[in-house]
């Protein structure tokens, strides 16, 4: 794991990328966060038909100097109730989550979804 070896990276974003681990086995958002400890800035847009690793990411321990966690391209599977871990066990980060879903969609998040840290959320077009 050369690239995260040193657990001092504190600026990371990934766009459509494919990450391996040591042994071959593809790396998720999950996998990638969960080597950074000292991360500031994490920024991953998910690959076509990716799954949001939410029960990972709902996992971790807090991440004391995380400020800014951005994940795009969600599709209509995520677990808001699940991510909310993640996000109630770092208050203080500026969360921007970009789904690729129907207004619908978007329109009950903004109804039910009642996050304890600044959290925005928008959709982007198919």
């Amino acid at each position: 794991m050369k690239l995260i070896g040193t657990r001092n990276i504190a600026n990371l974003r990934f766009s459509n990328v494919t990450v391996k681990d040591e042994d071959g086995n593809d790396m998720d958002a999950g996998d990638l966060i969960k080597e950074l400890p000292n991360i500031e800035t994490f920024q991953y847009v998910l690959k076509n038909d990716e799954k949001t690793p939410s029960e990972k990411l709902a996992a971790l321990p807090p991440f004391s100097k995380l400020c800014e966690f951005k994940l795009h391209g969600i599709e209509e599977d995520f677990d808001f109730n699940v991510f909310h871990e993640f996000v109630k066990k770092n208050p203080t980060v500026k969360y921007f989550l970009s789904f690729f879903c129907s207004f619908e969609f978007i329109e009950n998040i903004a109804k039910n979804f009642r996050p304890t840290a600044d959290v925005t959320i928008c959709k982007e077009n198919f």
